[in-house]
């Protein structure tokens, strides 16, 4: 049960962050918290 708890936990750190509502750049896999940041960084990165 210990070693469940223990990558749960690890877990939750991860996915906390980046199942809510991130969104990631298909050409170089950079994350971002908005639909807007993501399109802003398309049309000025790529």
């Amino acid at each position: 049960m210990s070693n469940f708890e223990v990558d749960s936990g690890k877990n939750s750190d991860e996915s906390s962050t980046n199942v809510e509502a991130t969104f990631s750049c298909e050409k170089c896999g950079q994350t971002f918290n908005s639909r807007q940041e993501l399109k802003e960084h398309s049309s000025t990165a790529h």
